[in-house]
């Protein structure tokens, strides 16, 4: 399902990419670029993005695809309608 969405979102306007500009198709690109978009740099945040990412992403491809997105989209991606990123607990009410 993840690799749908990101689908749709390939299949708009491509937008530039913000930050380094490097794309490198791998789980540690695709967690710094979402990281340097939420201005975040969390070991446990990232340790959790990549064990997510390596479940959900499955060809370089689509990692760089990934890593072309800008940080909105990104971040859209990462956190959908929970508005949380990688690692974070749900909220038990």
């Amino acid at each position: 399902m993840a690799a749908l969405l990101l689908l749709t979102l390939l299949a708009g306007c491509p937008r530039p990419r913000v930050g380094d500009g490097r794309v490198t198709g791998t789980c540690e690109g695709a967690c710094g670029h979402y990281m340097a978009c939420k201005r975040v740099d969390e070991p446990a945040t990232r340790e959790a993005c990549l064990s997510e990412c390596r479940e959900i992403f499955s060809s370089s491809e689509t990692l760089r695809e990934f890593e072309r997105l800008d940080c909105e989209d990104v971040i859209g991606f990462v956190e959908g309608q929970s508005g949380r990123g990688p690692g974070q607990a749900s909220v038990q009410e």
